[in-house]
């Protein structure tokens, strides 16, 4: 964006020339188009007398980079102002769901699961201690475990997450 210092008027970035008052920005133009110093009274290229009138001009670009950055600035410190609250509020719901759904607060049940990654993790480490074949054997099928592990905790949140839509959407065509 720029300002027309003689009309105070905001043109975009890229206008020759200010469209309130007409005049070009920086240098005269002569009916072809050729730039030619402000103050020129004829064009330098074609040696034509009818120029335009130049003005300065005051280019705003750097002050809608500034706002752009305040109002990114603006948004980050509300987006972690609030994060905190929001992340507290979806913990709140996923403990009422899952107390009421499986009978477990989620503390509980993390502690559990902390527990049975640390005995996990302790037996992965400890095959390192064995002889070569035994190690290996025990690491196949820990790793084994880990993968049914992972597709049955997929396989039930899939379910939960079906059965919540359903409930949902029953609630909506009754509503």
């Amino acid at each position: 964006m720029r300002l027309c210092l003689t009309c105070r008027y905001v043109s975009p970035e890229g206008a020759v020339h200010c469209g309130h008052c007409g005049r070009t920005f920086g240098a005269r133009l002569c009916p072809s188009r050729h730039p030619s110093p402000p103050d020129a009274e004829y064009c330098v290229q074609c040696g034509k007398a009818n120029v335009t009138d130049a003005t300065r001009c005051l280019p705003l670009g750097w002050c809608t980079r500034a706002l752009t950055l305040l109002i990114v600035l603006l948004a980050l410190r509300w987006a972690f102002g609030s994060a905190p609250s929001l992340l507290q509020g979806m913990w709140n719901l996923s403990d009422w769901i899952s107390l009421h759904l499986l009978g477990i607060s989620l503390c509980h049940m993390r502690a559990v699961l902390l527990q049975i990654a640390a005995w996990f993790v302790a037996l992965f480490l400890v095959s390192y201690l064995l002889p070569g074949s035994v190690g290996g054997h025990v690491r196949a099928l820990l790793m084994r475990g880990a993968g049914v592990a992972a597709r049955l905790a997929r396989s039930v949140s899939l379910a939960i997450f079906r059965w919540l839509c359903r409930i949902v959407g029953g609630q909506r065509k009754g509503a």
